[in-house]
């Protein structure tokens, strides 16, 4: 496992404990869906695309998810949020 995806699983996972849950979601759409495919689509319009842009789309997201979500994690935004604590109401039928 590359030691980007390892980095942005644990900041990741540490945002979204804190509560911080549309951060990671933004993040996780933008580079591991629309970055990869910008690029490929790029490449795709320059020339016909070989197994090696597809790795290389791969990492580019991998890396661009760990570069954002350590940089939302040291923003501190994360201390802002409010977590509401809902299990002590009763269920409705």
């Amino acid at each position: 496992m590359a030691p980007s995806f390892r980095l942005a699983l644990t900041y990741t996972g540490g945002l979204t404990g804190t509560g911080d849950t549309k951060a990671p979601l933004f993040i996780t759409i933008v580079s591991q869906v629309a970055l990869p495919l910008g690029v490929l689509t790029m490449l795709q319009l320059m020339r016909p695309l070989i197994p090696s842009d597809i790795w290389l789309a791969i990492l580019l997201g991998h890396m661009t998810r760990a570069t954002l979500t350590v940089w939302r994690f040291g923003s501190g935004a994360w201390r802002n949020i409010r977590v509401e604590d809902i299990s002590h109401r009763a269920a409705r039928p």
